[in-house]
């Protein structure tokens, strides 16, 4: 049954992901958000702009059904485009920072801009941050009040994490495997043709 009305939220769903591709990481997001609004969220996805995704639309490139909203944001690949993609996503935060019950990040610096605006984030790490700024980055965003989630995607990394000092004190890691089905794709389907870009 979907949620009352009182138990569903507004999902601000920060992933780095190219829409569409045929990448794990895309089918991941899309049916996660599909699962979300299947238990009565309402979820905007916010990801990279790919391809396009053909006459279907991208709900029907990824065989899920279209009860969430998709926002694509263009990545240029030059240098300097990750800088301009970020910048987009901190405007769709202020454009939803009332709209939002919750903030769901696969973006380490879409996360942190959800802390510094004291929106409830939720990051999920796939990784230790490279580099010492982005270690940083972490451990502000889980220091952050309004914080209010850890998931790492596996034990091994959740131990990582808190072997590297990156977990505060009393902060509880939630530990949930990505696991998705592939689309069923047309092969004639423009999809991300470039696996290495940006």
């Amino acid at each position: 049954d979907d949620l009352s009305a009182a138990a569903a939220v507004r999902i601000l769903y920060l992933s780095l992901s190219y829409l569409p591709s045929r990448r794990a990481s895309s089918v991941q997001v899309m049916k996660m958000s599909a699962a979300l609004a299947g238990l009565g969220h309402d979820v905007l996805l916010v990801g990279k702009a790919g391809d396009e995704p053909g006459e279907g639309g991208l709900h029907q490139f990824y065989g899920v059904p279209p009860g969430f909203e998709v926002e694509r944001l263009p990545r240029p690949a030059w240098r300097g485009g990750g800088a301009l993609y970020a910048s987009r996503v901190a405007a769709i935060l202020l454009r939803h920072r009332r709209w939002a019950d919750l903030v769901y990040c696969r973006d380490l610096i879409g996360a942190a801009a959800a802390a510094e605006l004291a929106l409830p984030v939720v990051y999920e790490a796939h990784s230790i941050p490279a580099g010492r700024w982005r270690q940083h980055l972490l451990r502000r965003i889980l220091a952050a009040p309004s914080t209010v989630g850890l998931v790492a995607i596996s034990q091994a990394l959740a131990n990582d994490l808190t072997a590297a000092k990156l977990v505060p004190r009393g902060r509880t890691v939630v530990v949930a495997h990505d696991a998705a089905d592939t689309p069923d794709v047309d092969a004639g389907a423009r999809t991300d043709s470039d696996p290495g870009r940006p």
